[in-house]
């Protein structure tokens, strides 16, 4: 009896919703349209990492401005991919730099015309 009672504590407590190593949905990014640009950010994900691209495009023919990927994390083939993910939480235009925030506090600070980073 003794035996069954802890299988059953050590059950409830790998099964309970509050150890879950899922993480919630991250926030959407708005493109940001200025001056004729459209700024926008691309999340990509592979079996061994992710990575996060700002691009700039052209309103009236579509053309790519420019690109510059901005973070790029190797996942830890120990731990669950999904909450090793780093997604932007914020994109926007200020003091005439473009500013992408991530979800861990790193701050990229790009030039709107030519997508180089700035410090």
């Amino acid at each position: 009896m003794r035996a069954f009672t802890t299988l059953l504590l050590i059950s409830a407590v790998f099964t309970s919703p509050g150890l879950s190593a899922k993480r919630v949905v991250p926030n959407i990014i708005k493109d940001i349209q200025v001056d004729g640009r459209i700024y926008s950010q691309k999340f990509t994900r592979s079996k061994t990492g992710c990575k996060i691209e700002v691009s700039a495009h052209d309103v009236k023919s579509g053309k790519e401005l420019w690109r510059r990927k901005i973070l790029e994390k190797i996942f830890d083939q120990h731990q669950e991919t999904e909450v090793q993910e780093v997604y932007l939480s914020k994109l926007l235009l200020k003091e005439g730099l473009l500013k992408a925030v991530d979800e861990d506090g790193g701050v990229y600070m790009l030039d709107p015309t030519t997508g180089k980073l700035r410090k």
